[in-house]
């Protein structure tokens, strides 16, 4: 009997093996990389919102058509239940909150596997909330959809394929912004 090589029976159960350790390991691998999707996502809106503040302070000029204009009702951000991928960032021109003669200065798109799931302020859950920021404080107002101003408020943002994987991102009044 020649004892040089293996046989194949052994082969075949280490390949065997090794399938099943691959195929766990990558199942762990796409739980890990949803959830580092996840909060690349809050960091991402954390940043967003950050950056319209940053933009109201340092009373930053928008172009506006021919002209450079700094918004009276300074920069922010609409939250919406109705387009849970996007969030639009706003200038206020005219001081009375977010309306027909202000503008939409651009979008965020979430990745598609994470939408926003709720919005909620102190008068409880909201279809829809406005931040924004005015010059030269970093104070924000809250608005939601019934214009009503709230001091505080929070977002849910999660994942399309695990309902029990979601994020909060807080706000208020007194311009902090944190994520849980």
């Amino acid at each position: 009997m020649n004892s040089k090589g293996f046989t194949m029976l052994e082969l075949l159960m280490a390949i065997a093996v090794m399938a099943i350790l691959t195929s766990v390991s990558f199942y762990g691998y796409n739980a890990k990389r949803e959830k580092l999707i996840l909060d690349s996502e809050v960091n991402n809106i954390v940043g967003e919102i950050e950056h319209m503040r940053e933009m109201a302070i340092a009373s930053q000029a928008y172009q506006k058509g021919e002209d450079m204009i700094i918004p009276k009702g300074g920069y922010g951000v609409i939250l919406e239940i109705s387009s849970p991928g996007a969030i639009s960032r706003i200038a206020d021109f005219d001081g009375l909150g977010f309306d027909k003669s202000d503008d939409v200065l651009s979008n965020l798109i979430l990745d598609g596997r994470v939408i926003i799931k709720s919005l909620v302020s102190d008068q409880g859950a909201r279809t829809s909330l406005t931040i924004l920021y005015r010059f030269p404080f970093p104070n924000a107002q809250i608005i939601d959809d019934t214009t009503a101003t709230s001091s505080n408020a929070y977002m849910v943002i999660g994942l399309k394929s695990d309902p029990s994987q979601e994020k909060r991102i807080h706000f208020n009044s007194a311009g902090l912004i944190y994520a849980q």
